[in-house]
């Protein structure tokens, strides 16, 4: 029993065309988050965070130059504009199962978000884990990639090279890649929805825990450093769910139509839709990465602000305490006089020229702030003394 492809030759040109344009855009767009992620680890101020987007993106070029190269590497006459053979045919399909790492750094970012945003754990725990997310995907698509490889499995596969039987109708006794379809949901399909449900689940207790906090803080009064640390976890589990939601935009056609496949069924649109869908996951990620990037800075220097206001008076307090200790020491005839104090705040330049002429005018001219960004809240330093 054959499987039919009920394609004509037009819509096969369109099936191999559309997918080196989308593969383009997600070249770029992930070149781009590998160079501002790498600008951020070369100023120290990368974090596990910021590395998994990186392998995660790396892993995105990798694969989008295989789907670039489209039909290209097949054997000639398999596809339209194809003019490989069967060994650049192996390497475009190892290239693929390659890039299967993308979805599985989606799902150990996820991971990692889940640990920061719900059980609080700190960078340095955080690396510890992060070495061994690394070994895991990385060995698993190293694996699987060469084990095809030796059983011969990487062949002409829709628009490109993958695990599939050689002929592509072929289910028994095939000239290559017998039981293809057996290995690519073992080595593929599974492992990419097991990745999308561990996303899902990740999403869902960030959700509950965020959800936890606020109803919490809406019972008492808490702190701005409090309120702050709420806002920047908001900020990041919105950022998570995103990065989630393009994992399905991008995977969830190609899935189907993998399904589909196995079921004797065939549709053009559908195709279509797979194609250019699956290589546009980097392009995707670039929109989050640049939008969600600068809204969370925006929004939490807003937040910042907005819950410090509330907090001068007792900046007041502070600065009018170090103004009378200073008078103190000066009045028992110490030569250690005092006449700059270094507060820390999160306040804007015009919320610290407001607090300075307050003070200046109750205190004497001898009470300078200097403002230092900071999601932890308001941070006092010690005084910096100088003899007059």
């Amino acid at each position: 029993m054959k499987r039919s492809i009920p394609y004509t030759l037009a819509q096969r040109k369109k099936l191999v065309i559309t997918p080196k344009i989308s593969a383009v855009l997600s070249l770029i767009s992930s070149a781009f988050i590998v160079k501002k992620v790498w600008n951020d680890h070369s100023n120290k101020r990368s974090n596990v965070v910021g590395r998994v987007l990186l392998c995660m993106s790396l892993s995105d070029i990798v694969s989008s130059f295989a789907w670039f190269l489209s039909s290209w590497p097949a054997p000639k006459g398999t596809f339209p504009f194809s003019v490989g053979n069967t060994a650049t045919c192996s390497a475009q399909g190892l290239i693929m199962q390659l890039g299967l790492a993308t979805p599985l750094y989606n799902a150990g970012l996820s991971f990692f978000y889940l640990l920061i945003i719900r059980y609080g754990l700190k960078e340095r725990r955080l690396e510890q884990l992060e070495r061994w997310v690394h070994v895991g995907i990385l060995l698993f698509v190293l694996t699987t990639s060469l084990v095809c490889l030796s059983l011969g499995l990487y062949n002409p596969s829709y628009s490109a090279c993958w695990i599939a039987p050689l002929p592509f109708t072929c289910k028994d006794n095939c000239i290559r890649g017998n039981n293809a379809v057996f290995y690519r949901l073992v080595f593929g399909i599974i492992p990419l929805w097991l990745s999308l449900f561990f996303c899902l689940a990740c999403m869902l207790s960030i959700h509950m825990s965020v959800r936890k906090v606020e109803k919490r803080n809406s019972r008492y009064a808490v702190g701005p450093a409090r309120v702050a640390r709420t806002k920047r976890s908001k900020m990041m589990a919105s950022n998570a769910a995103w990065y989630v939601a393009v994992l399905f935009l991008t995977w969830l056609p190609p899935t189907v139509n993998v399904v589909l496949a196995i079921f004797d069924k065939k549709f053009f649109w559908m195709s279509m839709i797979a194609g250019i869908s699956q290589p546009l996951q980097g392009f995707y990620n670039c929109i989050i990465f640049i939008r969600r990037r600068g809204k969370l800075q925006d929004a939490l220097t807003v937040a910042i602000r907005k819950s410090m206001r509330s907090s001068k008076s007792n900046i007041y307090a502070v600065s009018q305490d170090i103004a009378h200790r200073i008078d103190s020491v000066k009045n028992r005839g110490s030569n250690a006089g005092c006449t700059t104090a270094a507060v820390l705040s999160v306040l804007s330049p015009e919320d610290l020229k407001e607090i300075k002429q307050e003070d200046n005018q109750k205190c004497g001219e001898g009470i300078a702030f200097e403002a230092e960004v900071s999601t932890e809240g308001v941070n006092v330093c010690s005084i910096q003394g100088k003899s007059e």
